[in-house]
Formats: structure tokens, C-alpha cells, sequence
């Protein structure tokens, strides 16, 4: 009987710890008069509210008039963060955040539609006038050009990449921006560049910015960004879409 008692009470704390950990694959948050579901990157962690100094750095770090509503990172990032320890730029990083003065105002569809049309006309540019088609056709030349171009490139200078993903509730692009910061555990300041891929989504009425950052070295830090970003974008729009009306 003790042994059937003390496999029960395993068992419970087993489930009681799935439970938990599932509980933590999403995040309801408040968005104005409007409370939306936020799943987790899978194998990321929320490092947002873990450390005031952490929090302050990452508030600031999405610029003025922007409220920062979530924010994901590596398992390194997590112990940095829960440290009070500037990241190390390990490993992605996702945000989520909405513009201050956007946040109480319910967006109709048809508008939304207008803004992306504006968001594909500012992203048209590429590289030394390279369109998105040809970078597609010149391949590894076009990859020439940009990592010329990143040694170049100034810190808070942007390059961009064009749309890569557009759908009714979201536009996609991305982008190489230089960015400096102190080094871990040093007084050295760090200037890299990184691929930012961003999303711009239509959820319940509010107009969202999804971003996905990581350092960027190869082509494949590119595809890797804007393929992270579509999977977390396109989750975050299921689990948020109305319920289908009963016959």
C-alpha cells in the first residue's frame, strides 16, 4: 500500500511539473482593451520581467514610443539575464512589442491593408540597387555585395532586405543593422552586425511588430531569422484567430 501511495504521489509530481511547463509555452498579455495569447519560441525562454537593470536595457533597446510586450532568448540569455549580466548575443532572440500611441486604437482590416502596401513601398530598397529578384538570380554574388557591405557599414546604419513574406494579417521583411555594446564581463565595446527579420501583424485589431534578431556571418543567419519569425508569427495568428461562429 506504501508503495502504490509513493507511486501516486510521483506520478502527480510529474504531472503537476508537465502541467507547469506547458503553462509556460504561452503568455496572455494585455494590449490596450484587448488581451491576446503569446506562444513561446520553442527552445527559447521569456526573459522579460526576470531583472529591473535587464528590463530597463531591453525597454530602451525598442526606442521611444514603442512598448516592449514580450521578450524571448536562449537558455544563455536566461542565466545572463537572471545574473543582471549583459547578453552575449548567443543564440536568437525574439520580441514583440506595439506602438504606444497604436496600442488603444482598434485597427479595421482595410487599413491595415493600407499600411502594409506603404511598409512594401519604404522596403523596396536592397543592396548597391540590387532588387529582390535579382539578389534571388545572382546568388553568391549578391552575398559578395552584402558582406562588403557590412564591413562598411556604420554603427545604427541599416541595410535592407526587402519583403520576404506577406499574408492578409502580416507583412514580412528584414534588415543588417550594426549595432555596438559592451562585451560580458568587460568595458570593451563590441560593434556587430545582426539580421533583423521583423513581422508587422493584423491580431485582433491591433497592429503588433514581431522581431528576430541574431548575429549575422553567413547567408544562412538570414534564412534562419525570417524562417524562426514566420513559424513564431504564424502560431501567434492561429492561437489568437476567433473561434469559428456555431451553426
Amino acid at each position: 500500500m506504501r508503495i502504490i501511495a509513493k507511486v501516486f504521489i510521483v506520478v502527480a509530481g510529474v504531472l503537476a511539473l508537465t502541467i507547469s511547463e506547458a503553462a509556460e509555452q504561452v503568455s496572455t498579455v494585455s494590449v490596450g482593451d484587448t488581451v491576446m495569447t503569446l506562444p513561446t519560441p520553442q527552445g527559447y525562454y521569456r526573459i522579460d520581467g526576470k531583472n529591473d537593470k535587464i528590463d530597463s536595457i531591453l525597454r530602451a533597446s525598442v526606442g521611444a514610443g514603442v512598448r516592449l510586450i514580450v521578450c524571448y532568448g536562449s537558455e544563455v540569455a536566461l542565466a545572463e539575464t537572471l545574473s543582471g549580466k549583459m547578453s552575449s548575443n548567443q543564440g536568437m532572440n525574439f520580441q514583440a512589442g506595439i506602438g504606444t500611441r497604436l496600442e488603444k486604437i482598434s485597427v479595421p482590416l482595410e487599413k491595415f491593408k493600407k499600411l502594409k502596401a506603404q511598409i512594401s513601398e519604404d522596403s523596396k530598397a536592397f543592396v548597391e540597387g540590387l532588387n529582390k529578384q535579382q539578389m534571388e538570380q545572382t546568388g553568391s554574388k549578391a552575398m559578395s555585395i552584402l558582406r562588403s557591405k557590412t564591413v562598411e557599414m556604420k554603427v545604427g546604419e541599416m541595410v535592407s532586405l526587402g519583403v520576404d513574406n506577406e499574408t492578409e494579417e502580416s507583412i514580412s521583411f528584414s534588415s543588417l543593422m550594426k549595432l555596438e555594446a559592451t562585451a560580458p564581463d568587460s568595458t570593451n565595446k563590441v560593434s556587430t552586425v545582426f539580421v533583423l527579420a521583423q513581422s508587422i501583424i493584423w491580431v485582433r485589431n491591433r497592429v503588433i511588430t514581431l522581431t528576430c534578431t541574431t548575429a549575422f556571418s553567413t547567408g544562412p543567419d538570414i534564412e534562419s531569422a525570417r524562417k524562426n519569425l514566420k513559424e513564431w508569427k504564424d502560431s501567434l495568428l492561429l492561437l489568437n484567430r476567433p473561434a469559428p461562429a456555431k451553426p
